[in-house]
């Protein structure tokens, strides 16, 4: 390959993976970001509606 192209893709790489995200972010959808407070809440209201037990599991498929 050539060097130049190398480059090339790798400053496009730094630059496009150089965005600094808050650590309260846990994840970004389009315009939308959901935070760790709106998993909590969500979470919270699931397991009072719901009456499940708080797990790992339940955590991760939540």
């Amino acid at each position: 390959m050539n060097p130049n192209i190398k480059l090339l893709l790798s400053l496009v790489v730094f630059f496009s993976c150089e965005k600094p995200v808050a650590p309260e972010i846990l994840a970004m959808v389009g315009s939308r970001v959901v935070t760790s407070f709106d998993f909590a809440e969500s979470y919270s209201k699931r397991l009072i509606n719901t009456q499940l037990l708080d797990s790992d599991f339940e955590r991760d498929r939540h």
